[in-house]
């Protein structure tokens, strides 16, 4: 397993796509997350760092948690193909 580096970013970026409401309103909730949390890690596990719609939402949304005092961090598990074809399944058998 290896861990993928991350830089905070503020939700002020945001703003000019969401508007100035829901950009509020996602500090509040990041700010209601961190109380939660406080003291805790909250930990991502993905099978790949870059390519496919897990790693996307990880790269573009963590770094908000970050910025927001969240002690967010994400590990990417290294193994055979083997274990990635059961994992697959098992997550198809969740959404049936």
């Amino acid at each position: 397993m290896r861990l993928v580096a991350v830089e905070a970013r503020g939700a002020a970026a945001l703003e000019d796509v969401v508007g100035a409401a829901d950009a509020a309103r996602h500090d509040r909730a990041l700010e209601g997350l961190r109380r939660v949390l406080e003291g805790r890690t909250l930990w991502h596990v993905s099978s790949t760092a870059q390519g496919g719609g897990v790693a996307e939402l990880l790269g573009s949304l963590l770094p908000y948690e970050l910025d927001a005092g969240i002690d967010g961090r994400w590990a990417v598990i290294d193994a055979k193909p083997e274990f990635f074809a059961v994992t697959k399944r098992l997550h198809n058998h969740l959404h049936e």
